[in-house]
């Protein structure tokens, strides 16, 4: 309260500001390097294998973290229990991009038409076991967790992401992105929509957007420190999800993994 009794607002915790920065520079690299990481070890067979064993081991220290931090309400616990989630579906991805569960083969031929939605829904059916395995690991972490909600968050999160990049991708993006795909995965492409935007696409940017902005908001005025790091890792990574989408209907290119592409293809 100020000397006449009128409420004043109280200065922004210094504190805030470096949680958040922290959580872009964690999140950032994170979402980077293992981007690049999948996409390089798709190289040959062997390094496929590298690349599941590797991030198979990751997850089960996932698992690890998951456990260890359900109960754990501490900014270090928020913090912990977001490697937690992040581990569990860095696994999952890999096992996709791997070609080591993907879906059933499919013996229907492609609509000649090369309608959206037919296309999507076919396409689904071909990355059916995928799908599974993620909505299963979610239903892991959210039965193995307790006070802490933070890994079963970031595992949605993640697999939100995943699911509504790859429908639109399906519906018709005007920038597909097919040259991540590896050669054992390029039958996906018979999948992806006409070369334009869904009416999806636009939405669902916003609304991660949206996503964003709230949690943002919540990092920086909550005093709980929990509260605040948990947000503000959740922001960052639904902030990263509005950029994926805002590419993916964009006429240009992130450079970001061009070295990891390079090395991909450099037999």
């Amino acid at each position: 309260m100020g000397a006449a009794g009128v409420a004043v607002a109280a200065p922004a915790d210094p504190g805030a500001g470096r949680v958040l920065a922290r959580s872009v520079l964690r999140v950032v690299g994170f979402w980077w390097l293992t981007t690049g990481l999948i996409v390089a070890l798709q190289r040959s067979p062997g390094t496929r294998l590298v690349a599941l064993v590797l991030s198979a081991a990751l997850a089960l220290l996932g698992v690890r973290l998951l456990v260890q931090t359900r109960d754990d309400c501490s900014r270090r616990g928020a913090e912990r229990a977001f490697v937690a989630g992040a581990l569990l579906w860095l696994w999952v991805a890999t096992t996709f991009y791997g070609g080591w569960i993907v879906g059933p083969p499919l013996d229907v031929p492609l609509p000649p038409e090369r309608a959206a939605m037919p296309l999507a829904l076919l396409a689904l059916r071909a990355t059916a076991y995928h799908e599974v395995l993620g909505l299963a690991v979610l239903a892991g972490a959210i039965a193995l967790h307790g006070r802490n909600p933070v890994s079963w968050q970031a595992v949605g999160l993640f697999w939100l992401a995943d699911k509504l990049g790859r429908l639109n991708v399906f519906l018709g993006v005007a920038n597909p992105g097919t040259h991540f795909l590896p050669d054992h995965l390029a039958f996906l492409e018979g999948f992806f929509g006409p070369p334009r935007n869904s009416p999806l696409l636009v939405p669902t940017a916003v609304a991660f957007a949206a996503l964003a902005s709230w949690l943002l908001r919540r990092a920086l005025r909550t005093d709980e420190p929990f509260t605040r790091s948990a947000s503000a890792l959740l922001a960052v990574l639904a902030a990263l999800a509005t950029l994926e989408h805002v590419v993916l209907g964009a006429d240009w290119t992130l450079p970001l993994w061009d070295l990891f592409l390079a090395w991909r293809t450099s037999l």
